[in-house]
């Protein structure tokens, strides 16, 4: 186990005060390491989704038959 004091948190998560790393919530996304908090995890683009419990990088693309808001945790019809 890594103690996150010393290292940076990975991608897609947020590690508060050196704890183990959190993935950021649904609706967000992290594309580098050394997130210090979840106000360091950046809302996911229109024409993205970004469900709960995935590491989203940059989140996942729109189909064109659907619509994906800002901040967007499903596809939506």
């Amino acid at each position: 186990m890594n103690n996150y004091t010393y290292y940076e948190c990975p991608v897609a998560y947020y590690c508060d005060a050196g704890s183990e790393p959190t993935i950021c919530p649904a609706g967000t996304s992290r594309n580098h390491t050394g997130a210090a908090s979840e106000l360091d995890c950046y809302q996911c683009a229109d024409g993205f989704y970004c469900p709960n419990n995935t590491e989203n990088t940059q989140g996942i693309p729109c189909d064109e038959t659907f619509e994906c808001p800002e901040v967007s945790t499903q596809r939506n019809i």
